[in-house]
């Protein structure tokens, strides 16, 4: 019976042995799993540090891109709004030019209104004149064909009167010498 209850002992003493470097075994696990936990947990949180710093970094950066970007658009709204009233004032000024060129096209339109008048007027002033130059000539050479006529008709009668003369002289030379 004490074999059996060394038996008994040393076997539970075994079994406690067992347990016991179970347990060990179970807890050096433990240990090991808490220890590389730690690790896992502890380079964790070095890369969260890691993220959050290069997040803050990011975050300067884009808040600095942004203030960068809208001082741009404040500068490109004030040169649109420079470049807007220039096209205000070409517009204006090409208003103006258009104005004293519709201006100027009605004065020349005007005037060559008033040339071409003054054209008709002289033209017809010039027919006039060479009508009345053209009436004057024909005038002039019935006149001159009727002098010429006249001319030529006293010519003849002239020569008639002369040839009578020379037969009445003729004949006063032939009383004289008979008397």
């Amino acid at each position: 019976m004490r074999q059996m209850e060394h038996d008994i002992q040393e076997d539970e003493h075994d079994k406690y042995l067992a347990a016991v470097r179970a347990l060990e075994t179970k807890l050096s696990q433990a240990e090991q799993s808490r220890e590389l936990l730690h690790r896992k947990n502890t380079q964790l949180i070095h890369d969260l540090e890691a993220k959050e710093r290069d997040l803050h970094d990011q975050y300067i950066g884009m808040e600095n891109e942004i203030s960068k970007l809208r001082m741009e658009n404040t500068d490109l709204v004030n040169d649109l709004n420079a470049a807007n009233v220039t096209i205000d004032k070409l517009k204006a000024d090409l208003m103006l030019r258009e104005n004293a060129l519709n201006k100027l096209e009605a004065d020349i339109a005007e005037i060559q209104r008033e040339l071409h008048v003054e054209r008709d007027r002289h033209r017809e002033a010039m027919d006039h004149l060479m009508a009345e130059h053209q009436n004057e000539r024909n005038a002039w050479e019935r006149m001159k064909h009727n002098q010429d006529q006249r001319i030529k008709e006293l010519e003849n009668v002239l020569a008639d009167m002369e040839h009578e003369l020379r037969g009445i002289k003729t004949n006063y030379e032939r009383l004289c010498q008979s008397l």
